[in-house]
């Protein structure tokens, strides 16, 4: 189970994840991009802190929000994930442009 918390304030969004990230959740959070996309959102910052997994299938839903709001001027930031996590991401193929942080930004 994935869930989905968001602080939103054009043209920005925060989005904190806490659950799992994985195959069967990882359409949720990319209709939740697509939608802050939509209302012109184009600052994303995603924590990871609370996620308890994270599946590399989940690079195609941040490649695409990243290719949504760079046009845009935007940026997509994840903070939170642990080393490994980051580094599974990367492998896996994730957009060069996604800012990976440990520490939440502000």
């Amino acid at each position: 189970m994935l869930f989905c918390d968001v602080s939103a304030r054009q043209p920005n969004a925060e989005i904190r994840l806490s659950g799992e990230l994985a195959a069967d959740t990882v359409a949720d959070l990319g209709a939740q991009f697509d939608a802050l996309i939509r209302t012109g959102h184009r600052q994303l910052l995603v924590d990871g802190r609370g996620l308890s997994q994270v599946s590399p299938v989940c690079v195609a839903v941040f490649n695409r929000a990243a290719t949504g709001v760079l046009p845009l001027g935007g940026q997509l930031i994840l903070t939170g994930l642990s080393n490994a996590d980051a580094n599974r991401l990367r492998s896996a193929g994730l957009h060069g442009a996604i800012l990976v942080t440990q520490a939440p930004m502000r």
